[in-house]
């Protein structure tokens, strides 16, 4: 998905959040707070209390329809299959922490650093129900997203997200995240001057200095000077920017994603389908094999492995995921067709991609758009997709690929 997109869609949120914690003003279904430190109580006691929703409703209503559309605009410029495809696999994720967190607690690495940490199964399955708001939630489906309304969501999942971020924090030692709502519940605010629509306010929080703060009323509700006086240009640029990267996602690009999203996918069926320890284990080794495999790939510049300069060096606990680089590029094509006599192979190896049906079952060399540079097993062809399979010493992972995300198969004869 691209980045710009990604960040733009949920400006709207995270500005209605920021607005509702620096800002503090609000409008309750009763109507707007009368004075400005009325208002400042009513969103901070609120959120406190877990209702992210006040923050919304402290918005003037012209504000409430800039973030909206910026929201619906954002995500209609967002590719579906890739919103959808991710979401998916968020859900995968979501499942196989749930499923098996008996073997990921028993995965060496894990256990070691769980060693000494207080409630880490209490802290896992919470951290599980957040995730499993989120893939729930209307965000799950772009077309949702394009109808959002912000304001239920802030009310629903967005005080579920509040409430276990509670339950989370409360687990650890410091309590971070409980100690920040009681300093923000006992915030205190006095008026020192007004007027109809402009005032001075004394804002004291637990522990900090007090400050003296503008605000203005907007539609009824009483915001900061500061964001008022800038609110059109921000929301402006921030329309702009979507528009202008809106629909930009690529045909390239979009089959990177689409290859990572589907390796990603592989690695958490294969986890899922573990049965005991010694499988799950294998395919976490096969996934970090995976990995460095690719960073090992994108070190070397997208070309072969090399028999000459110097390895690159890898954690020791990680050296033994990893296979080993072919030691020479494939032989040449004349001894390659003496053994595929039915094949058009170049010089170099490589065979056209209509001929690949030709050579399951063998191990090719494998480029992709994707960034996979990597010696893999094809293991089937069908309608236009290639399956193969790579292995590693701690196990393996099997994915597709379309002839269109192939820059070129090289055979290797073994």
């Amino acid at each position: 998905m691209n980045g710009q997109l990604r960040d733009k869609l949920f400006f709207g949120l995270s500005v209605i959040l920021l607005l509702g914690v620096a800002a503090c003003s609000s409008g309750e279904a009763s109507g707007p707070a009368a004075t400005p430190d009325k208002a400042i109580t009513r969103v901070t006691r609120g959120l406190a209390d877990g209702h992210p929703e006040v923050a919304w409703q402290a918005l003037p209503a012209s504000y409430q329809k800039d973030i909206t559309e910026l929201v619906h605009d954002a995500a209609g410029g967002v590719d579906p299959e890739l919103w959808n495809r991710s979401f998916g696999v968020l859900q995968k994720l979501s499942t196989l922490l749930s499923d098996k967190q008996e073997f990921i607690f028993g995965h060496p690495m894990i256990a070691q650093g769980m060693e000494g940490k207080d409630n880490p199964e209490e802290s896992w399955e919470a951290a599980i129900e957040m995730l499993e708001i989120v893939v729930k939630s209307d965000l799950a489906d772009l077309e949702e997203v394009k109808n959002l309304d912000i304001e239920k969501f802030l009310a629903g999942p967005g005080a579920d997200l509040l409430e276990q971020m509670s339950e989370v924090s409360a687990l650890a030692p410091n309590d971070e995240w409980n100690q920040q709502m009681k300093s923000l519940r006992a915030t205190k605010a006095t008026v020192i001057s007004s007027t109809d629509d402009t005032a001075t306010v004394r804002i004291k929080r637990p522990g900090q200095p007090a400050t003296e703060d503008e605000y203005v009323r907007v539609e009824g509700k009483w915001i900061p000077k500061s964001i008022a006086d800038s609110w059109s240009a921000t929301i402006g640029d921030a329309k702009q920017t979507v528009t202008e990267v809106s629909g930009q996602e690529n045909a390239e690009n979009k089959q990177k994603t689409l290859m990572t999203l589907s390796m990603v996918e592989s690695v958490l069926d294969n986890m899922q389908a573990a049965d005991n320890q010694a499988q799950f284990n294998a395919a976490v080794g096969a996934a970090m094999g995976m990995a460095m495999s690719a960073v090992m790939a994108q070190a070397e510049n997208g070309g072969m492995p090399s028999t000459t300069g110097s390895p690159i060096a890898l954690p020791q606990a990680l050296r033994a995921l990893t296979s080993a680089p072919i030691a020479a590029l494939p032989p040449d094509g004349q001894r390659l067709r003496r053994s595929f006599p039915q094949a058009d192979i170049a010089e170099d190896g490589t065979i056209p991609l209509a001929q690949a049906d030709r050579f399951v079952g063998h191990t090719l060399w494998v480029k992709s758009t994707s960034g996979l540079n990597s010696k893999c097993t094809l293991t089937g062809v069908e309608n236009g997709l290639l399956a193969f399979e790579r292995n590693f010493v701690g196990g393996s992972v099997s994915f597709d690929l379309s002839s269109r995300e192939i820059e070129f198969l090289r055979v290797i004869d073994q």
